[in-house]
C-alpha cells in the first residue's frame, strides 16, 4: 500500500508514473523505479546519497545496497540484505512500458482493473537493479519471470487505483493478462480474481 501511494504521489508531481527503468544516452539501463520513488517513501536522505550520474551498480551506488528501505521487503519473508520482493510488470501494454512513464489517462481499462506492482520471491532481486517482470512479446527474459509469494495460495498485488488485493494462484492466465494490460478493454470480472 505504501508503494502504491508513493507511485500516486510521484504521478501528482510529474503527471506520469515513473518509468520502470531509466537509460543512458547509449541505451544502457541506469536506474530503477524503486530508486526514483525514494523521495515519496520518506527516504529523501537516501535519495540524496544516490548518484544519478552513475549506474545503479556503480562504485558509489553499490555502497547503498544494504540501506534498502524496509517497505521493499515482504514483512512475511526472511530478510535478505538488499533483496526486494516487489516488482512491476514491464511491457508495452502494461503500466510500465520499457521506455517511459505512463499517465493516468492512459489506463483506459480502469485503475481498479490494472495491475501496478506484484510480489516476487526467490529471485534475489537487488532493490536498486533496473530489473522487473517482463510481460509481453519482445521483452527480455530476465528474472524474476512471474509473480510469486510466501503466502499460501497466491500473491499480493497493488492496482493502479492504489488498492492492494490478494490474487490466487488459480487465476486464469487470460485473466492475469487482462489485468496486466492497461488499455485493452478486456475487463476481468471480480469472480475471476
Amino acid at each position: 500500500q505504501q508503494i502504491a501511494l508513493a507511485l500516486h504521489n510521484y504521478h501528482d508531481v510529474y503527471n506520469s508514473f515513473p518509468p520502470a527503468i531509466t537509460y543512458s544516452a547509449d541505451g544502457q539501463p541506469l536506474h530503477s523505479w524503486r530508486v526514483l520513488l525514494l523521495p515519496y517513501l520518506d527516504q529523501q536522505g537516501l535519495y540524496g546519497q544516490y548518484d544519478l550520474n552513475e549506474p545503479w551498480n556503480g562504485p558509489g551506488n553499490s555502497q547503498l545496497l544494504m540501506r534498502m528501505p524496509p517497505v521493499y521487503a515482504c514483512p512475511s519473508g526472511i530478510p535478505a540484505m538488499g533483496v526486494t520482493h516487489y516488482a512491476v510488470p514491464v511491457g508495452n501494454k502494461t503500466m510500465f512500458p520499457p521506455d517511459r512513464g505512463v499517465r493516468m489517462s492512459e489506463i483506459t481499462d480502469g485503475t481498479s482493473n490494472t495491475l501496478m506492482v506484484v510480489e516476487t520471491h526467490g529471485s534475489g532481486l537487488n532493490w536498486m537493479a533496473p530489473v522487473d517482470l517482463p510481460s509481453g512479446a519482445g521483452m527480455p527474459e530476465t528474472q524474476p519471470t512471474t509473480p510469486s509469494s510466501l503466502h499460501s495460495g497466491g500473491f499480493q498485488a497493488a492496482f493502479a487505483d492504489g488498492s492492494v488485493r490478494f490474487l490466487g494462484n488459480t487465476l486464469a492466465p487470460a485473466s492475469l493478462d487482462a489485468l496486466l494490460n492497461r488499455a485493452a478493454g478486456d475487463l476481468v470480472a471480480p469472480d475471476d480474481r
